[in-house]
């Protein structure tokens, strides 16, 4: 029996594995993006052929052409797309947002040229009172498409959500789901991880082996959690699966992105031709710019950081950035 409406927005890895895991657990699901090329692709096929091949879509789970439909039809809507492109999706959504809408975001990025995370971008854009919460968590997309086990964090102030979105997202089997009220912490945990799973592709790539990628997510953490602190994160929330959770994942498996990323730039690759060989967006570099801001505004010391963006963004050689690093790393636990 089908349980409740829900609609996705963004056909990418996450959106359409997050739309056939929902599905899968007894719901309607409606899946739209503004790229209508890729919806008939997606209804002819009944498959993303693109980033998750050969994974049939649930016969629930619908292709939605209207963006007016998507409104009038649901009250829940996930927002599944890359921080580069969430204002303009808000932009988009803006007129048919009613003071029922409830918005989940799934986008684990950050607005560049302010710093501000995704939930007060949404609010920002939107000014209206509604109901918005943020999913994140350890969830690489084929997992979580193949039906896997997978536990995400949903984080906001309105518990009444929260319990909704529980009971449309939770199985136990496959789908736990986790809740907070740090919206912060979960949003920052999900963002801070790609750039440290950079740093740690490349390291992997230029052959420091093992030891020295422990190093770097751990100290890569405490520059998380520094930042986090400072932002108003809660150290428990970074320490759950939101925040260290994540950043284990992404920094240790190669179906990773930016991992994947890093990996290609310490072969020799140039920003260029990694991201197109990458072939999605890597949210790490696009992010670690607002980072550093950030790092200077509130005086959060992040050498781990600094030396993967002056890799990333000033051409500097990767070997002698990292051991640079190592060598400046303070001693001090």
């Amino acid at each position: 029996m089908l349980k409740n409406n829900i609609a996705i927005i963004g056909t990418g890895s996450y959106g359409t594995a997050l739309a056939i895991a929902i599905a899968r657990n007894n719901n309607i699901v409606s899946l739209w993006s503004n790229n209508i090329s890729k919806l008939n692709k997606l209804s002819i096929s009944r498959c993303n052929t693109y980033s998750l091949p050969n994974i049939i879509f649930p016969k629930n789970l619908k292709i939605e052409f209207s963006i007016e439909n998507l409104f009038i039809n649901n009250k829940y809507i996930i927002i599944a797309v890359p921080s580069i492109f969430l204002i303009g999706i808000i932009n988009i959504i803006k007129p048919y947002v009613k003071d029922d809408t409830h918005i989940i975001l799934g986008t684990k990025g950050i607005r560049h040229s302010y710093g501000e995370l995704p939930y007060t971008v949404i609010q920002e854009k939107l000014k209206k009172n509604i109901s918005i919460a943020v999913i994140s968590g350890p969830t690489l997309a084929v997992e979580l498409a193949v039906g896997l086990p997978t536990a995400i964090t949903v984080a906001s102030n309105d518990y009444n959500l929260i319990s909704y979105l529980k009971k449309i997202l939770h199985n136990n089997k496959i789908f736990r789901v986790y809740y907070s009220y740090d919206i912060v912490g979960v949003q920052l945990g999900g963002i801070v991880k790609n750039i440290i799973a950079i740093g740690v592709g490349i390291s992997d790539g230029i052959g420091l082996g093992n030891n020295i990628k422990s190093v770097l997510i751990t100290k890569g953490f405490k520059e998380t959690i520094n930042l986090g602190i400072k932002l108003g994160a809660k150290l428990n929330t970074l320490l759950g699966i939101s925040g260290l959770g994540d950043l284990i994942l992404t920094s240790t498996t190669n179906k990773s992105r930016n991992r994947y990323f890093g990996l290609l730039i310490a072969q020799g690759y140039n920003i260029k031709e990694a991201k197109n060989k990458v072939g999605q967006i890597i949210e790490g570099y696009y992010n670690i710019k607002t980072i550093m801001n950030l790092s200077k505004k509130y005086n959060i010391h992040m050498p781990i950081i600094n030396a993967i963006y002056r890799i990333l963004y000033k051409n500097k050689n990767p070997y002698r950035t990292m051991m640079a690093l190592l060598r400046y790393l303070p001693q001090k636990e």
